[in-house]
């Protein structure tokens, strides 16, 4: 296997642990570009769906953790909320895996894709 083969292989690989933490192309595009403030208005935007009853509770909170999860690893301040709804995550092991070997043309190729 080539170099080039086995880098195309990691890169797979990332990308695939991150749609697997990330199922919102909204939020990978918000992730990938930088944009907390936008991922903050997200949040708030589910929320308000949520307590409108426009969306259930467990939709809610996979979501949540999606931007959530998102803002932590911009390095974003989470309240004591924010942080218990992130524990309930279920794949914040995923995305800290795939996040560690996230490379600027991984982060590039996925914002692509998002678009």
């Amino acid at each position: 296997m080539s170099l080039v083969d086995e880098l195309g292989s990691m890169r797979l690989a990332i990308q695939a642990a991150v749609k697997e933490a990330f199922k919102t192309p909204e939020v990978i595009r918000m992730f990938a570009k930088g944009e907390p403030t936008a991922l903050r208005t997200k949040l708030r935007e589910l929320k308000e769906a949520k307590d409108l009853g426009r969306i259930e509770a467990g939709p809610y909170k996979e979501q949540a953790a999606e931007v959530l999860i998102a803002l932590q690893k911009m390095g974003e301040t989470l309240s004591a909320e924010e942080q218990g709804l992130l524990s309930d995550a279920k794949n914040v092991d995923a995305f800290v895996a795939a996040e560690a070997d996230l490379g600027e043309s991984a982060r590039a190729s996925i914002l692509s894709q998002a678009s």
